[in-house]
């Protein structure tokens, strides 16, 4: 599920410089992180999101939209 997940992602962000592509794409993430926190793996998702960052540093509007994923608090 979550490989299907990071597969949309890509696929919404990488060729479309658009906000529309970058909301649906946030989606995605926020999908992924209540998997990554059901699962016990929160730290993975916050690796995933900074891998997100570096791969698409130069769209200036997706990193705008990423400042709303704050780390995935730990309820261990």
């Amino acid at each position: 599920m979550l490989g299907k997940l990071s597969q949309m992602l890509d696929k919404a962000v990488a060729g479309f410089a658009s906000t529309p592509s970058y909301e649906r794409g946030l989606a995605y993430l926020e999908t992924m992180r209540e998997l990554y926190a059901e699962c016990g793996r929160p730290e993975d998702f916050d690796a995933y999101v900074e891998e997100v960052r570096t791969t698409h540093k130069p769209k200036r509007n997706l990193m705008k939209l990423m400042t709303a994923l704050d780390p995935v608090k730990s309820t261990s």
